[in-house]
């Protein structure tokens, strides 16, 4: 935050603009524009934004989208230019939370004490006390009785409250960057959802503005508090595994998980709209997990840890599927609303220009997918539900969204068995035109874009970035997933149908074996995940409805021990938001 103000004071002081005078503030914290007494960097942002696209109307204008910004204008008179800027930086330099704090608050309080209290304790207690209940009886034996009797009252009163603090420890929380009760590890978290999103953390309350539910009916939307995650929590300070270090502050412990017989993908299209193309999933993943508290074990899969082949679809295309280590703004898989797919930052952060919260890890630094196994089962979300409309008009030229279409609406509901599991996963999922190629494939010359990389072979480490395809978050579970377009316009019949023709596509998944995965040689036979989404307009493949299923074979690992090649994340201790 400091950093970016810095550069704004330097580019003010180019413009020659810093020695204007600011007003003295006439609101309670000018620059929060979402009014919750904290000034962000994304909020000064705006307010620049507003002065330079709106002529520095306070309620914002359309070429700033994420609205206005009323507690910018700091001087009160109905427009937000330099002065204001230059008022808010101030504040910013000064206070840690960038609002000035009210002083009516603090005067009662620091005078009434100490005068009040002090005196009257003094004073009665040698006169009034002492002279005459100890004078009647023995004066030699006075200091002695007086000591018991003085002992017994003020040993009552004090020794109450003393051993409910000193011998009764609070409870231990996970991600408060301290081992205590029956943790093995405590890395602390990141902030997620709000104007801090992606600071380091280790109390809820250094992070800033919305949460985010993080499991149930809701899980992956940014939220306000646990009213708005049913069966599930609002968290700020979200802890996440990867490291050696599970989100519950347990040891790790990983397992291989190759793709079994029956592990595949289901795609429908224009073209195999009634009878779907099926298509065989090959690979390994390795999934990383935590030991079972409080009937759940959390999972996270390392995108370094997947490694699937490419998928040859017919003779029409060949794909590849990567997974990536995710970012969106807020780091949550939502907005607010539930439905609007938070914008996804992992290739471009553009977060500040949109108006959004920073750009932050999805699962945790490093990892592809995270989730939670449910040992005693699952009361909520079990099953997925995931529908797009594509407008019900012809497309423009690939991959531009169709006119009308509207974003993927994505919804979980139902029950689930113990070893219910919901993980959310992001992936790249590029492809070319043609079969895959077996042998390399000779460059095409200049300027025609080589899609396979320098060794001509596609689906390898030198693929271009354009052959790659866009970062996309697809739930994987182990319930039951029904996917569908709605108005999906024919090309030949010329009007709105679905895909598929008798919807909604499905598949499911197989619970885990939580007794499995804590024994001494773990395993995830029997186990697996299904998922499917939907994708608009793609090249040579058009409007698509995919679902899949990654069926486990088995695959017991030698040791329980944490993997040693494990490392801490070293950027967590210098970026961490003090405490207020």
């Amino acid at each position: 935050m400091r950093a970016k103000t810095t550069a704004l004071v330097g580019a003010l002081l180019l413009l020659g603009l810093w020695g204007v005078g600011s007003a003295a503030a006439q609101i309670r914290c000018p620059g929060s524009c979402n009014d919750d007494d904290r000034v962000s960097a994304a909020e000064l942002t705006r307010m620049v934004a507003i002065v330079i696209r709106c002529g520095g109307n306070p309620q914002g204008c359309p070429e700033v989208p994420g609205g206005g910004c009323p507690a910018g204008d700091a001087n009160g008179d109905n427009t937000i230019d330099v002065s204001d800027i230059i008022a808010v930086i101030n504040n910013i330099l000064a206070y840690s939370t960038g609002c000035p704090p009210p002083p009516a608050t603090f005067t009662p309080t620091n005078t009434v004490p100490p005068t009040a209290t002090h005196t009257a304790t003094v004073t009665p207690s040698p006169t009034e006390t002492n002279t005459p209940l100890p004078v009647t009886e023995t004066p030699t034996q006075s200091p002695t009785v007086t000591a018991t009797a003085t002992d017994t009252p003020s040993f009552t009163p004090t020794s109450t409250p003393t051993p409910t603090i000193t011998n009764t420890p609070a409870p231990a929380r996970c991600g408060n960057g301290v081992v205590e009760g029956d943790e093995e590890c405590d890395d602390g978290g990141f902030c997620v959802g709000g104007d801090n999103a992606g600071t380091a953390c280790t109390a809820e309350e250094q992070c800033i503005g919305n949460g985010v539910c993080v499991s149930g009916a809701r899980i992956g939307v940014a939220c306000a508090s646990d009213a708005d995650c049913p069966g599930s929590q609002c968290v700020r300070c979200r802890t996440f595994g990867g490291d050696g270090c599970a989100a519950n502050c347990t040891f790790e412990r990983q397992v291989l998980a190759p793709l079994g017989v029956g592990s595949g993908a289901r795609l429908f299209n224009e073209t195999f709209s009634a009878n779907s193309l099926n298509l065989n999933l090959t690979g390994r993943q390795t999934l990383t997990y935590g030991k079972e508290r409080n009937g759940q074990i959390p999972i996270v899969i390392r995108a370094e840890d997947s490694q699937l082949d490419q998928i040859s679809v017919s003779v029409l295309a060949c794909a590849c599927v990567r997974t990536v280590a995710a970012k969106t703004c807020g780091g949550t898989l939502f907005e607010a609303d539930g439905v609007t797919l938070a914008v996804n930052c992992s290739l471009e952060d553009n977060c500040a220009e949109l108006g959004k919260p920073p750009c932050a890890f999805l699962h945790g630094p490093g990892n592809s997918a995270s989730g939670i196994i449910f040992c005693n089962g699952l009361e909520d979300g079990a099953n997925m539900f995931w529908q797009q409309d594509a407008g019900g008009v012809p497309p423009p030229s690939p991959p531009a969204t169709p006119a009308g279409a509207g974003p993927p609406e994505i919804s979980f509901s139902g029950s689930g068995p113990a070893g219910a599991s919901i993980l959310l996963t992001t992936v790249r999922i590029g492809n070319v035109s043609g079969a895959c190629p077996i042998v390399p494939v000779t460059p095409p010359p200049s300027p025609t874009p080589n899609v396979y990389g320098p060794d001509g072979l596609f689906c390898t480490d030198d693929d271009p970035e354009s052959s790659r395809g866009t970062p996309n978050t697809i739930p994987l579970i182990t319930g039951n997933v029904a996917v569908q377009i709605n108005n999906h316009f024919h090309s030949v019949r010329r009007r709105p149908e679905f895909i598929p023709a008798t919807p909604p596509a499905t598949t499911g998944g197989l619970p885990f074996s939580c007794e499995a995965l804590m024994s001494d040689n773990p395993t995830v036979f029997g186990s697996g995940v299904a998922g499917g989404f939907t994708s608009l307009n793609q090249p040579v493949l058009g409007d698509l409805v995919v679902v899949n299923q990654f069926l486990y074979v088995v695959t017991p690992t030698p040791s329980n021990t944490p993997r040693p090649t494990f490392t801490r994340t070293p950027t967590r201790t210098p970026t961490r938001t003090p405490r207020r």
